[in-house]
């Protein structure tokens, strides 16, 4: 099963010695500013200066990550696999409980928004892209936003 959460990709096999629950079989890439995965024909060499960190080779295609990637217990990724839904990538974005969760916020506007348990995904370059399209200053409190500047906030 492969599925994505802000900058982080889980790659979750199966293994014959661990039940899902237990297990450490899940590989997390974290991309971060500037990381990438290319996918080739197995065998072929990416033509790049920037090489990858991690190479997954399989029979008939490559896949070169240029991430952090680690090993991570199936519990951590089935806890991350749970906030899909305010990923503000996803497909089935959960637009009300995102705004919801920034009306409890009880910081400023730029650390709520930064806040990946809150709306994972959104790194510096969003942040800043949002705040200055809904004309809302970083450091004000969150919970002095009305209604409708939160939902500008969240729609840009």
């Amino acid at each position: 099963r492969i599925f994505n959460v802000g900058k982080e990709l889980f790659l979750i096999f199966e293994h014959p010695r661990n039940s899902e629950a237990e297990g450490e079989d899940v590989i997390r890439v974290h991309f971060g500013i500037n990381g990438f995965a290319r996918v080739t024909d197995a065998g072929v060499e990416l033509n790049s200066h920037r090489e990858p960190f991690v190479v997954l080779d399989f029979e008939r295609l490559r896949v070169n990550f240029r991430a952090k990637v680690s090993v991570v217990k199936h519990t951590y990724a089935l806890q991350i696999e749970k906030i899909i839904p305010r990923d503000i990538n996803a497909a089935g974005f959960d637009y009300k409980g995102v705004v919801s969760r920034l009306r409890r916020h009880r910081g400023i506007v730029a650390d709520a928004i930064m806040d990946q348990s809150v709306i994972p995904g959104v790194g510096n370059v969003i942040k800043c892209e949002a705040m200055f399209t809904a004309k809302i200053h970083p450091l004000r409190r969150m919970n002095t936003l009305s209604a409708k500047r939160m939902r500008d906030l969240v729609d840009e």
